[in-house]
């Protein structure tokens, strides 16, 4: 979901870097006027002129911070990558095949970096129209439609959003007085990786994970037939779940729970954007968004329905806002 910085806000260290000493350039040169024309006796609350530059000096700020921790974070990545290289080849006594991984610092593409300067959390994101700069919203939803979690994050992959979800679901209903947790999770193939299918054990939900583009039709990679082979992965082993009758019984659910309750937020009601800065604002505004389409659920729902209890939980989809 997009967020008030725009992708023409992004700019390089060195843009950011010129920008600031500009910008301390103007406030000594507004000081030093104000100096002249008021004294020292004018107050400790600057002008709002001064307060406004003051909020975007301290933007320039986090976006240069954040572009040199980049900087660090891959120098580190880069020397983990080498040593376990080297370690490689002492172990099997020759060199690697291919040529020496250059240092990403080294390339063009990483020098061009950059940072957003609106919203220095913010992250540029790909969609299915195009790319924007914002969050990742993720939502758990009910059978009814009820949205029984909710959470923003800066990864734009959903790989490792699985079990942060199934954190923020337990906690969410121990919020809200529910001591019963749901009994099967439905997510797409976006939440799939090794990792996480291998860490589910027998305290979460029965998971049906899409380990393909369900929707594409595309036939499993692993046989419907016989055991798994003694090598199989935990994507093998959710392959083989999903593509069973009762995996498809189940998985087909995902998309009337999860799909229309991001097509009323977004389209029904236009909460196409964020209208807040910062992670922890976009989360907050998110859980707001998600409360009234629930409060607008639960009273629909109690004049079509009024015997049917709205929060009653058998299933639980997953789904992010940027699928």
């Amino acid at each position: 979901m997009g967020c008030p910085g725009s992708l023409r806000s992004n700019a390089t260290a060195e843009h950011i870097e010129a920008e600031v000493q500009q910008m301390l350039a103007e406030a000594k040169a507004a000081d030093a006027h104000d100096d002249t024309l008021f004294g020292e006796n004018r107050g400790d609350e600057p002008p709002a002129a001064l307060r406004a530059r003051d909020d975007r000096r301290r933007r320039f700020a986090e976006a240069k911070t954040a572009l040199e921790e980049g900087v660090e974070e891959a120098r580190a990545a880069h020397e983990a990558h080498l040593a376990d290289r080297t370690a490689k080849e002492q172990a099997m006594g020759r060199k690697l095949n291919g040529r020496k991984p250059k240092d990403p610092r080294d390339k063009a593409k990483f020098k061009e970096k950059k940072a957003n300067t609106t919203d220095p959390e913010s992250k540029t994101m790909s969609t299915s129209g195009g790319f924007l700069q914002g969050y990742n919203a993720q939502a758990a939803v009910n059978e009814n439609q009820v949205v029984v979690a909710a959470s923003v994050t800066t990864e734009q992959n959903d790989t490792r959003q699985l079990h942060p979800m199934l954190g923020v679901i337990a906690a969410s209903l121990v919020a809200a007085g529910i001591e019963e947790l749901p009994r099967v999770l439905l997510a797409d193939a976006g939440y799939c990786s090794e990792d996480a299918l291998a860490s589910l054990g027998p305290d979460h939900p029965d998971c049906y994970v899409a380990t393909r583009n369900m929707k594409a039709g595309t036939a499993p990679k692993v046989s419907m037939r016989g055991p798994l082979p003694k090598n199989a992965t935990a994507i093998d082993k959710m392959e083989r779940k999903v593509s069973t009758k009762r995996g498809r019984s189940h998985y087909k659910k995902r998309q009337l729970l999860a799909e229309p309750v991001f097509g009323q937020i977004k389209d029904a009601r236009g909460a196409r954007r964020f209208t807040r800065r910062g992670r922890i604002a976009a989360d907050s505004e998110w859980k707001l968004l998600c409360a009234t389409h629930n409060l607008l659920k639960l009273y629909r729902n109690a004049r079509i329905k009024p015997t049917v209890a709205p929060w009653a939980r058998l299933h639980v989809a997953l789904r992010p806002a940027l699928a």
